[in-house]
């Protein structure tokens, strides 16, 4: 009986030792799978905000590219080379203005090469007879941007060379007329804002230009001094 109750012993604690080891592998299971989930998560969570600061790091830099490329023709608003006889300027100002800002669409030119007119003066000649323009390649002093489904468009028309008047009057107010080619694409990214007006007349415009790409926005507001002053009388 004594052997017996031994072997009876030995068994209840090799029953005892394994039941303590499952609890032991549960328990393990349970703890790996909890922290396999929390890595996983982490992870999900960690590329996810990897993602979305890239796409807003790369709206950022879009935006202010867009804004720098409106800034350094903006700023030269109203210039005008000092060779002013014989100028074709009346033909195209629009109420004595050689800008026309809505708040989707800027439409301006000025004298790039300084010849007092805009386009090309063929050499020392008169830019405009007979209320008929006589220069070229115009559209090189003509800036037009505006935004349109999304996408921003810039001002690319060169018909208007050989206008006349009332033809040539129509430039500043052609903000959904004439040719545009694309500055921006939809595949790239959307613009979901874009808007110009005056901070200070004639002194400081203000530019908001709002992007967005896959869910997210980045938005930049900027002031463009103009370098020049507002001369009504040319």
């Amino acid at each position: 009986m004594l052997f017996q109750k031994t072997r009876l012993a030995d068994v209840a604690i090799v029953k005892s030792f394994k039941a303590v080891t499952l609890v032991e592998i549960l328990i393990s299971l349970s703890l790996t799978t909890v922290l396999l989930f929390s890595f996983a998560s982490f992870y999900s969570s960690s590329h996810q905000n990897q993602n979305k600061l890239k796409t807003r790091l790369e709206l950022q830099q879009n935006t202010q590219q867009i804004i720098n490329f409106f800034k350094q023709h903006i700023q030269h608003l109203y210039y005008q080379g000092i060779n002013r006889e014989q100028s074709n300027y009346i033909l195209f100002q629009n109420n004595q203005l050689s800008v026309n800002i809505l708040p989707h669409c800027l439409l301006f030119f000025y004298d790039i090469n300084s010849d007092g007119c805009v386009g090309n003066r063929k050499k020392n000649s008169a830019c405009a007879t007979k209320k008929q323009n006589k220069t070229n390649q115009i559209a090189k002093e003509v800036f037009g941007f505006k935004v349109k489904n999304q996408e921003i468009y810039i001002y690319e028309d060169s018909r208007i060379n050989k206008c006349l008047l009332p033809k040539c009057k129509q430039l500043l107010t052609s903000c959904d007329q004439g040719e545009w080619g694309k500055l921006t694409e939809n595949s790239n990214y959307k613009v979901s804002m874009l808007n110009f007006t005056w901070l200070k007349e004639h002194k400081i415009m203000q530019v908001s230009l709002s992007l967005k790409k896959n869910g997210e926005t980045y938005s930049s507001q900027s002031y463009i001094y103009i370098f020049n002053d507002y001369d009504k009388t040319i």
